[in-house]
């Protein structure tokens, strides 16, 4: 048993040593620093040329959508006059239907008014033979 704990021991020494030249060399550390710096320049030109992307973009956007709000008032006003146009229009056809439409009823009730029965011949009776005239002879 003396033995075994005796090995353990150096194992754990070693180990110690070990982890205490690590500490002190920091190596590692330097280069997790300067690894962690490469990544970090890396994502800055990513997001730098994603961020100047962005901003064109949007810069075009804003452009484009004062181009839209300078034309809303002209369409409206545009939009307006079509309408008024097209309201009148209706209107002149209405008017026009309705002088139709009175003028027909005018004419229906007129007509009936002046329709007389007509008078029919009376047919020829075919009696006796005195009451037609015979023609001159």
């Amino acid at each position: 048993m003396h033995t075994d704990i005796k090995k353990v021991i150096e194992r754990v020494k070693k180990a110690q040593a070990e982890f205490q030249d690590l500490v002190r060399s920091q190596d590692w550390l330097q280069e997790a620093r300067r690894y962690a710096e490469r990544q970090a320049i890396e994502m800055r030109k990513f997001f730098s040329e994603d961020v100047q992307k962005m901003k064109t973009f949007l810069e075009r956007e804003r452009e484009e959508l004062e181009r839209f709000q300078k034309q809303i008032p002209e369409e409206v006003k545009r939009f307006q006059k079509f309408m008024n146009a097209q309201r009148k229009d209706f209107e002149k056809f209405l008017s026009g239907v309705r002088k139709l439409s009175a003028k027909k009823s005018s004419m229906q009730a007129g007509s009936k008014k002046k329709k007389k029965k007509k008078v029919h011949a009376k047919p020829m009776s075919l009696g006796s033979p005195d009451e037609h005239e015979s023609p001159p002879n």
